[in-house]
């Protein structure tokens, strides 16, 4: 379902989203929406590492190093 346009938020920022999605071409829109995927993607790996005993144990450089091989696994496989 979706809201009724009267029904919608009127904050300046909601606003302001709804104005520029409006004005993207479809295949800006795919782009918008595979950067939010490839974002959400890396966020969701870097979370369920930091749990890891590795992680926990790990000085603050072994724990960059880390997450830039979660990272670039992660876009890899995407």
């Amino acid at each position: 379902k979706r809201k009724a346009e009267e029904d919608l938020s009127q904050s300046v920022y909601a606003k302001r989203h709804r104005d520029r999605v409006r004005t993207m071409t479809t295949m800006e829109r795919e782009i918008e929406k595979a950067k939010n995927n490839d974002r959400h993607a890396r966020n969701r790996a870097i979370r369920k590492l930091k749990t890891t005993k590795e992680y926990i144990e790990a000085n603050e450089e072994k724990r960059a190093e880390l997450e830039k091989v979660t990272t670039s696994n992660v876009m890899h496989r995407r």
